[in-house]
């Protein structure tokens, strides 16, 4: 999948997890947003064999989520959160695209649907959109935003630290996106899949230039 649908797949997998996590609800998305890309972090030629197979999540997992726990000592919640959204990246790629489950012990590789076709464009975008609708209703951008002042000093510079990497993959898939959306004549449902790029990324330049004490005190 494309990262909207990675995002919208693996929120939607952590949302009773999100719920129960208020004043630091802010934080668990951007955790959710973070690790529903991990896999993708080393994508290129034969590495993504390991980054798309359960051990390889596995060894990302116990180095990213052990370095910010023994950096932030995290509410658990955040830390499981991580986790399932990182494990639903494989589960959306295993829907559309594909991954290699039991690498490096096998190269068989598992494929329902393929990537880049017009189902999956349709598939992110109603994805997208119910992830939209659910993050819109019951948490409200205006309240995610303004929640930030409630976090601890620990918590905002967690929220840095995640954030920023989340902002560079969002910047780098979203060009390659775009690369790949003029290669071909207009269409529009892959132009409105664009848009679902584009949310994240002015939320969380938001974010940064909203708040001074994101990135100084």
């Amino acid at each position: 999948m494309w990262l909207p649908g990675h995002l919208s797949v693996s929120f939607l997998l952590c949302l009773p997890l999100l719920v129960q996590l208020r004043r630091q609800r802010l934080l668990a998305i951007y955790y959710v947003g973070l690790f529903a890309l991990l896999p993708d972090f080393i994508h290129l030629g034969p590495l993504r064999m390991y980054s798309h197979s359960i051990l390889g999540v596995a060894i990302m997992l116990i180095i990213t989520l052990g370095a910010l726990f023994i950096s932030f000592r995290p509410n658990p919640l955040l830390l499981v959160s991580g986790a399932v959204a990182a494990y639903g990246h494989l589960l959306a790629d295993l829907y559309i695209g594909s991954i290699y489950p039991f690498h490096p012990f096998s190269e068989e590789w598992f494929q329902l649907h393929q990537f880049n076709s017009l189902f999956n464009i349709r598939v992110e975008i109603v994805l997208s959109s119910i992830a939209l609708v659910i993050l819109a209703l019951a948490f409200g951008f205006s309240r995610l935003y303004r929640s930030r002042r409630e976090l601890t000093r620990s918590e905002r510079v967690n929220l840095l630290l995640i954030l920023l990497p989340f902002l560079v993959m969002v910047v780098l898939q979203g060009a390659y996106y775009l690369f790949m959306m003029m290669q071909n004549p207009w269409d529009p449902l892959r132009t409105v899949l664009l848009l679902f790029f584009l949310i994240p990324l002015v939320f969380s330049v938001a974010l940064l230039i909203g708040e001074p004490s994101l990135h100084g005190y």
